[in-house]
């Protein structure tokens, strides 16, 4: 059972090495602890609030356009369009509001990952 561990988390590390998307944090390495077989992966910092932050935020806002709501959900639709596109396709399995972030670039424009 450890052996189909090891072999399934190095084939995640070898699927995340080639994932390379605007709207998809950005996996930059793996650290193996050798005294205690431990692994931390590292990912890009992404500053920003998590999509349900966005979306109740927003909603207290009335001159908040619609397409400015619906970006950071397009961009979400890009990011997923890309991994199911990938030869073999790839499945994220945990989507959900608290695993997408919106930060605002340009200070008017919603950009998510």
């Amino acid at each position: 059972d450890g052996a189909r561990n090891i072999s399934s988390l190095c084939n995640e590390l070898r699927v995340l090495r080639r994932v390379r998307h605007s709207h998809i944090v950005a996996f930059h390495a793996a650290v193996l602890d050798p005294t205690s077989a431990q692994l931390a992966m590292i990912f890009e910092y992404v500053e920003g609030v998590t999509m349900d932050g966005f979306i109740s935020a927003a909603h207290g806002q009335a001159q908040i356009r619609l397409a400015t709501l619906a970006k950071p959900l397009i961009d979400v639709g890009s990011a997923l369009e890309y991994l199911h596109a990938c030869g073999p396709p790839i499945v994220h399995g945990d989507i959900k509001d608290s695993n997408i972030k919106v930060m605002w670039v340009g200070g008017d424009k919603p950009h998510a990952k």
